[in-house]
């Protein structure tokens, strides 16, 4: 072959080589804008896929998109869908339409032959929406130009077509769907209870949102309960004797009488007022918590009396505390006489009795993890963690140098506090505190604790912790006039089972729900853990207890930890932990008294609240749906939680459950 022939033979394979090449990075960007990035959101339903770009966010004022654009994107999806459901039932639709929409807020999305049928907005405007969805299903023959619906407002109005299949909860004598009361195909976004027949939700409405207050009990009752927000309507709570409802409109806190409606704004004076966090007393109508000022971003507390209509300064604290170094999350004592202020190393004390502030009054070399009240509030306990993680993304408490759980009582009339070193526990592993209990002892978890590469919302810890009582306060076993081994060291308690489950697998984790039946989950706004501990109840340990922590990612449960006493077998409890898995379940909660469960879940296609009774679930799941006799019975007198737990665990006992048996979730 002379040399010639090889050149123009090198050149024809390096010219193919090449086209190949072009071919292929054609194909992988054309893959690559095909493709949704990891801050992609995906709502879809039968006939129509929402993608939703997210925005970058700038800074704690900027939204996050689960507050406005995940509602509005919902309520879209679910009116498109319902549309089409129309003109199904009128018999004006070929085929099967496909409608998929790409919404980028912040950019202009590129075109390209690939994505012609792709519906691209920059903006949530319904108009455009419907004109560019009735242009698809006509440009490629789905219905007729003289079938579709040009106005919105008629396809707004359009009546619900039962756009997805309910699931048989829907069915069941037990479940009851509170939001049935006002139905709409717009979800129900965030929700707080006032009692076991009443709770206050906000919807994405047509202009703006609202809250709806929606009852059990009471049909008059139900209905739009406030004016359309500013902005959005957000972090609502409820105080204690639920007169007054507490929320943001845009990050601006609110303070709503529940009777007359008034909704009065905590700082009339001032338009750059933000909130970080607030907590209501847990006797009183007072709510306190820090704020921020958008314009010099310093961060000052703030404790207002919901009744007087006034901000209080107990003590002078305003001048006592730097409020830039505080967490947001206040702890209220049990008896709501004092209050606790943590900031990474400290704790400061306000008594609303004695009227003082004192900073600082307590600090570590290490940061401070969690933090509970005795029982009459002349003491404390809490946990300091030291050092650091290795990982941003990985938790492995070797990674630490170990946890210590202190407890300090107050001396000298609250201006200062000592340590009780006989009650002090450190640990190599992770130490969770729980509660006091009525011997002046604290009980707590204390194990190896590695989060899985994996995250998930449930977890069983029962082969890695134990529960452990701290030894009994110096006093005690002053008093006694001996000391023991068995008095100097820690009892270990012997614990059943221990489960958490937790409303996201990550406190920065958008989890979405179109409300239409598929498995990404709605972004709730309170990132909590429950935990399942096989205990009898200890003396002097509340039923249900929360312990708030202020530890960061990567330790896996932050913010407010639920710990539950189940007097039930491990089987049973086994069977909750599977029906909150196997049906997504993320938002849960109980009413005050705790007789009920409420659920934020889409068993009939659209995100609604339901409920059942405790003892109802346990028969749903066990027994499966069994109708129940409707028979009135006379009123009678309020029974213990205590009572009622041993019921049920006698009705399991009379059966004769086995704990190891694997009995089958109830479809």
């Amino acid at each position: 072959m002379n040399l010639l022939h090889k050149s123009m033979l090198y050149k024809s394979l390096l010219k193919n080589i090449t086209l190949i090449a072009i071919f292929m990075l054609f194909s992988f960007s054309n893959s690559l804008l095909a493709q949704e990035d990891k801050t992609s959101i995906i709502l879809y339903s039968s006939n129509v896929e929402f993608t939703y770009h997210q925005p970058f966010r700038n800074g704690y004022k900027s939204n996050h998109p689960s507050y406005i654009e995940v509602p509005k994107l919902n309520q879209i999806l679910n009116m498109l869908q319902n549309y089409i459901q129309y003109l199904k039932k009128l018999g004006r639709v070929n085929g099967s339409p496909n409608i998929r929409i790409s919404y980028a807020p912040d950019s202009e999305l590129e075109s390209d032959e690939v994505q012609t049928r792709i519906i691209k907005i920059n903006d949530l405007g319904l108009a455009s929406i419907i004109n560019k969805t009735n242009r698809y299903l006509t440009e490629y023959g789905f219905v007729k130009v003289e079938d579709i619906l040009d106005n919105p407002s008629a396809v707004q109005d359009l009546p619900e077509q039962d756009i997805t299949k309910s699931s048989n909860f829907c069915k069941s004598a037990y479940f009851n769907n509170i939001s049935i009361a006002l139905p709409s195909n717009e979800p129900d976004t965030n929700y707080e209870i006032a009692d076991s027949q009443t709770v206050f939700t906000t919807r994405p409405s047509k202009k703006t949102n609202l809250i709806y207050k929606l009852s059990l009990s009471n049909e008059a009752d139900n209905g739009p309960f406030s004016d359309e927000a500013e902005i959005w309507y957000q972090k609502m709570k409820i105080s204690s004797d639920q007169k007054y409802l507490a929320l943001t409109d845009g990050l601006v806190p609110y303070i709503i009488d529940l009777s007359s409606k008034e909704k009065s704004k905590l700082y009339p004076d001032k338009d750059n007022i933000s909130l970080l966090d607030y907590v209501w007393s847990p006797v009183q109508n007072i709510l306190v918590g820090i704020v921020i000022d958008e314009k010099t971003e310093n961060r000052q507390i703030f404790m207002y009396d919901a009744e007087k209509k006034e901000m209080l300064d107990i003590g002078g604290f305003s001048k006592v505390f730097e409020a830039n170094y505080l967490y947001a999350m206040p702890i209220w004592s049990n008896k709501g006489n004092k209050l606790a202020f943590i900031s990474s190393k400290s704790i400061s004390i306000i008594d609303l009795i004695e009227k003082k502030a004192q900073a600082n009054i307590v600090n570590v070399e290490g940061e401070i993890a969690e933090f509970i009240w005795s029982e009459d509030a002349e003491s404390f306990a809490f946990v300091e963690v030291k050092g650091q993680a290795r990982s941003q993304y990985h938790f492995d408490d070797y990674d630490f140098k170990g946890c210590v759980l202190h407890r300090y009582r107050f001396v000298n009339s609250m201006f200062s506090a000592a340590e009780d070193y006989a009650q002090c526990i450190e640990s190599r592993n992770t130490i969770k505190i729980i509660s006091f209990t009525d011997k002046d002892q604290i009980l707590y978890l204390e194990g190896k604790l590695v989060a899985p590469d994996i995250p998930g919302s449930y977890w069983d810890l029962s082969k890695t912790f134990k529960a452990f009582l701290t030894p009994l306060p110096t006093e005690v076993i002053n008093a006694e006039g001996k000391i023991t081994n068995e008095s100097v060291k820690p009892q270990q308690l012997p614990m059943q089972y221990l489960y958490v489950f937790r409303s996201q697998d990550s406190k920065n984790a958008n989890i979405y729900d179109s409300g239409n039946g598929h498995s990404n989950l709605l972004y709730t706004e309170d990132f909590y853990s429950s935990w399942f501990i096989g205990l009898y109840l200890q003396g002097g340990i509340y039923y249900k207890g929360n312990v708030y922590n202020y530890r960061n990612s990567p330790y896996p449960f932050q913010c407010d930890n639920y710990a539950y006493f189940m007097d039930m077998t491990k089987g049973h409890v086994g069977l909750l932990m599977k029906f909150l898995k196997d049906y997504n379940i993320r938002s849960t909660d109980s009413d005050p008294k705790q007789k009920k469960l409420f659920m934020q879940a889409n068993f009939s296609g659209i995100l609604n609240i339901w409920s059942i009774d405790t003892r109802d679930l346990f028969n749903y799941l066990i027994n499966g749906d069994k109708e129940r006799e409707v028979k009135k019975e006379p009123v009678k007198e309020e029974v213990s939680v205590a009572t009622q737990t041993q019921k049920i665990r006698t009705m399991f006992d009379e059966n004769n459950f086995d704990d190891n048996k694997d009995i089958p979730l109830q479809e």
